[in-house]
């Protein structure tokens, strides 16, 4: 099935059922079909071929505009090229030249690459509205950027076999649903793993409404919440920390679930969407790009923050030693998962899959596996410090300052240090009117916590981030070594 085949299922089962909003704008199965297909049928007339790859450049706000002209695209037999909106103008262009991109349709233009005319006719005549290009489900539907673990952003191509497999029929969603909808606010990037989990859910079946945050405020959230009767908050930690510093004292008892990604959630930040959202469940999400439709998801646990839940298929994990040797349950190592999904997605333009011949795909994650076949996260394999022969997890470092007061925000991060082998180091937004107190609770910090107390301490106006929202732990490795330039153990003293 292609994406396209997916998207008249709906279309012809809910035509009127809305599916996305953003903003003031909105966004039904009928008229998602309707205009992509006029907006594909322009696009061939503007000389779009098949296989060709489309850059599609949007910003939040113009979310509905993006789902269109990706699905215009899709039709027309092209790749999709979703731009992180948030990424500098320097990685789009190493992405525009990396994919070979011929046409582009949205906000910007570039240099070398044909713009293409985003104005289509609202309608288009009945029998154009289900026109086809041959192709198969294992051609590639779309581009997806991800960060990497290393900060460099990879491409992962997706197959249209990937993204509509388990689709639901109409008959199978009228039976799961039966027809019941849910108000689901959410605020993913364009062009993020998050925006196309959205997409493809909606082309799969699903009985969300997605309201997309077409910026992140927190009195917008508040009035959405309130007005549109929400009942599924997601949020990523960092969002969720901005949320409550601003929302101090309120309550939204209307909401049923918060859905957090696994990056390090705080404990404080759990505790307080607790209080947030008081009739909430909050729930635990791990995902990749590379893996498509692979997830990891519990309830959160106050007492074990790292545990994050079941695989949703649960011989699709496994531990191994960094030699690839399995290791008993509770023993920590390197994690591996495994996308049952046929026509696996993979790194383009290499052309590597991300997983190897049995389908595994290590992750760079160091975890455990429960005898229940839960899943524990420590942190990735480069953010943990060896300090005098002691391993020091840094997401374990950002929970206990994050709790300090006078820090607003904070990231660890590492450098080499001759005798210890690291040297723990920590980055911190924090609040000229609690340098006292923050002072006196990193004396504190320091006699609790031993060999894992920071031995580095620098202020940042902002946490360095990827486009992604990934800390950017060699950006604050760099300002300190500029700050410090007497710790780089590679420079002659």
């Amino acid at each position: 099935m292609l994406t396209q085949d997916a998207l008249k299922v709906r279309a012809d089962s809910q035509p009127h059922r809305e599916i996305f909003r953003c903003g003031e704008d909105n966004l039904t199965y009928g008229e998602w079909h309707r205009r992509s297909s006029a907006l594909a049928l322009s696009f061939i007339e503007q000389g779009v071929q098949q296989e060709e790859c489309v850059a599609l450049s949007f910003a939040m706000p113009e979310w509905i505009n993006y789902v269109i002209a990706l699905l215009a695209v899709q039709k027309v037999g092209a790749i999709a090229v979703s731009l992180p909106s948030s990424a500098p103008a320097s990685i789009v262009q190493g992405i525009i030249t990396r994919t070979a991109v011929r046409h582009s349709i949205g906000q910007s233009a570039f240099p070398g690459v044909n713009h293409l005319d985003g104005v289509a006719a609202s309608e288009v005549k009945d029998r154009f509205l289900d026109f086809r290009v041959e192709t198969g489900p294992a051609a590639i539907a779309e581009i997806v950027v991800t960060s990497g673990s290393t900060g460099v952003p990879k491409l992962v191509a997706c197959p249209h076999g990937n993204l509509t497999w388990k689709t639901l029929s109409a008959s199978e969603a009228a039976k799961k649903f039966r027809d019941k909808t849910e108000q689901y606010l959410t605020h993913p990037p364009v062009g993020s793993n998050a925006a196309q989990r959205k997409v493809i859910s909606a082309l799969r079946g699903t009985r969300c409404v997605y309201n997309i945050l077409p910026y992140f405020d927190p009195a917008l959230v508040s009035q959405l919440i309130a007005s549109r009767g929400i009942e599924t908050v997601a949020l990523v930690p960092a969002k969720a920390a901005a949320l409550l510093r601003a929302c101090k004292g309120t309550s939204f008892g209307g909401v049923k679930r918060v859905h957090l990604s696994s990056a390090g959630t705080p404990s404080w930040v759990a505790e307080g969407l607790a209080q947030l959202f008081p009739n909430a469940t909050i729930l635990n999400w791990y995902g990749l790009t590379e893996g498509g439709i692979f997830r990891i998801g519990g309830i959160y646990d106050g007492a074990r923050p790292s545990w994050i839940g079941y695989p949703a298929e649960r011989h699709s994990v496994r531990i191994t030693d960094d030699q690839g040797n399995k290791l008993p349950a509770g023993t920590s190592g390197q994690l591996w998962v495994r996308d049952s999904a046929p026509y696996r997605r993979f790194y383009y333009p290499e052309g590597d899959t991300a997983v190897d011949g049995d389908g595994w795909m290590r992750t760079n994650d160091v975890a455990s596996l429960d005898e229940d076949g839960a899943v524990t996260l420590t942190g990735r394999a480069s953010n943990i410090a060896n300090v005098g022969g002691m391993k020091v997890t840094l997401t374990e470092v950002e929970e206990e300052v994050s709790t300090l007061e006078g820090v607003l925000d904070c990231a660890a991060f590492k450098l080499p240090h001759r005798t210890t082998g690291d040297m723990i180091c920590i980055g911190i937004v924090s609040s000229p009117d609690d340098e006292s107190r923050l002072e006196k609770a990193k004396a504190r910090l320091a006699r609790e916590f031993g060999y894992r107390f920071p031995r580095l301490w620098i202020k940042v106006p902002a946490i360095p981030r990827t486009f992604t929202g990934k800390v950017e732990r060699e950006a604050l490795a760099q300002i300190a070594l500029k700050q410090f330039p007497e710790l780089d153990i590679n420079q002659e003293h």
